[in-house]
């Protein structure tokens, strides 16, 4: 189905209404609103370009005689612009784009192919000799976005080049490498500038006269895992699904570095002085880096499950990881090569339902808190050593439950080592004692469903909680949320 929306009041606050719609069984990959008459729109995807008009309230389209062609897969549309004023509708030039390198001149009011042709990347000499490549044979350029300006035509395409032509395709005079295809181009109206972005997550332009290139942002391609914050130098760590763990600048939101593994992210922890982070990974493995060399600092594999949680002492002496198959280890992240201390096994919650904070770590370095042997204990261990010091059985603090309890994250407070936050199943949010494990006070009803993040301010002003598509913010010393 297609509907045609009036945002005309949405800057107003106003509604959103609909004015048409229309049923149609063709593939539409791409849908664009003419610039010169918003009641005029074009379509195109597999096997079809059509043309839309919408007049009282009716929807109706009319398809592009393809001839020959009309087994395409037709990615972009796009009309020429410039000199708008002047051009009487009938008189446009349709330009569409195809998989297999083809751009298409349609006349808009016939409604028919004027001209095709085959885009090719720079053909190469081969001993003395160049090959010859016909209409139908040779390498193409799968195009995915075409746009087209007074003076020349902009497309990006599958290989990650942004490219530009003249309006007579006879060869590209000016173009950008990408690390990742090319999925969108956009011409400004002043023809000056060229928009690109790609399927990897970058933004940037291109400066025609200059021939600069300026990237406006990047970002991952899919789930962040896993996040971590160097307060000293305002950087962010993020570790994502899209293979990626990229570190960036919290001021300009720009990204520094960006590291890429074939095997899976999950778990990221700056070390709190050096330059220095770890990143546990889906396989168990887990590595250090050091940022400004991107050298591979350690590498340990003593793990057997996802890594769930990873963590530095606040002194920066130690390193922590656990695994969901429920193992703990410890290694000193004073040397360079972060030598295992202790590992031990099936003290810590199996399963990945707490990744990727399963661990945390009093603000004086000296007490490690987990969830674990089972889900319905929090221990307390000594840092250095991983000694059990405390166990905290939360299925029972609550003796008028009608079901047991069990914990899901926990959190020390910044600035107190005397009690630990526990999150439950039950939406609770836990004050517990570190020394005596007895409950101080709870907090209900934290989210509609489970909480399943949260964090204290450095000076435990404020308490944030995750849960139900929601963050909260709470006054750190109040029971009643606001």
């Amino acid at each position: 189905m297609v509907v045609v929306w009036n945002t005309l009041n949405i800057s107003k606050g106003g509604e959103v209404t609909i004015l048409a719609k229309a049923h149609t069984d063709v593939d539409i990959h791409t849908m664009k609103v003419a610039f010169f008459d918003d009641t005029r729109m074009v379509s195109c995807g597999r096997d079809n370009i059509r043309l839309w008009r919408m007049r009282n309230g009716t929807l109706r389209s009319c398809p592009v005689n393809l001839g020959e062609y009309h087994s395409m897969d037709f990615t972009d549309v796009a009309f020429e612009e410039g000199n708008s004023s002047n051009h009487y509708v009938d008189d446009r030039t349709l330009f569409a784009s195809s998989r297999s390198g083809h751009i298409f001149e349609i006349d808009y009011s016939r409604v028919v192919i004027r001209n095709v042709r085959r885009l090719m990347p720079a053909q190469q000499q081969h001993a003395n000799r160049r090959e010859k490549w016909t209409f139908n044979t040779g390498p193409s350029i799968a195009i995915n976005s075409i746009s087209v300006s007074s003076s020349f035509c902009a497309t990006g395409s599958e290989d990650g080049f942004l490219r530009l032509w003249p309006l007579d395709f006879s060869a590209v005079f000016l173009e950008a490498e990408h690390e990742g295809p090319v999925s969108l181009v956009s011409v400004s109206s002043d023809s000056l500038q060229v928009l690109a972005g790609t399927s990897n997550g970058n933004l940037g332009f291109l400066d025609v006269s200059s021939r600069g290139y300026n990237t406006l942002m990047r970002s991952h391609t899919d789930t962040v895992l896993g996040f971590s914050v160097d307060g000293i130098r305002r950087h962010l760590t993020t570790a994502s699904s899209d293979g990626t763990v990229r570190i960036w600048n919290m001021d300009s939101l720009h990204q520094l570095y960006d590291f890429v593994s074939d095997d899976n992210p999950c778990s990221v922890a700056f070390h709190p002085r050096e330059q220095v982070f770890s990143c546990g990974f889906s396989s168990g493995i887990v590595r250090v880096f050091d940022i400004p060399s991107a050298k591979l600092m350690a590498e340990h594999k003593q793990h057997r499950g996802e890594v769930v949680g990873l963590a530095f002492s606040p002194d920066g002496e130690f390193m922590y990881s656990a695994d969901s198959h429920g193992s703990l280890a410890l290694y000193n992240a004073s040397e360079e090569d972060h030598n295992v201390i202790r590992a031990v096994c099936n003290v810590v919650a199996r399963g990945t339902e707490r990744a990727p904070d399963a661990l945390a770590v009093s603000s004086d370095s000296r007490c490690l808190a987990f969830v674990g042997p089972t889900e319905y204990i929090v221990t307390i261990a000594d840092s250095h050593s991983l000694d059990e010091l405390l166990h905290v059985d939360v299925s029972i603090l609550d003796v008028e439950s009608p079901r047991l309890d069990s914990a899901l994250k926990v959190c020390f407070p910044p600035a107190s080592t005397e009690h630990l936050l526990v999150t439950t199943s039950a939406n609770k949010i836990l004050w517990v004692s570190t020394s005596t494990g007895r409950l101080l006070r709870e907090v209900s009803k934290v989210h509609k469903h489970q909480c399943s993040s949260l964090a204290v301010s450095e000076d435990s002003r404020f308490l944030l909680t995750a849960g139900h598509n929601a963050v909260k913010v709470w006054d750190y010393n109040m029971q009643a949320r606001h």
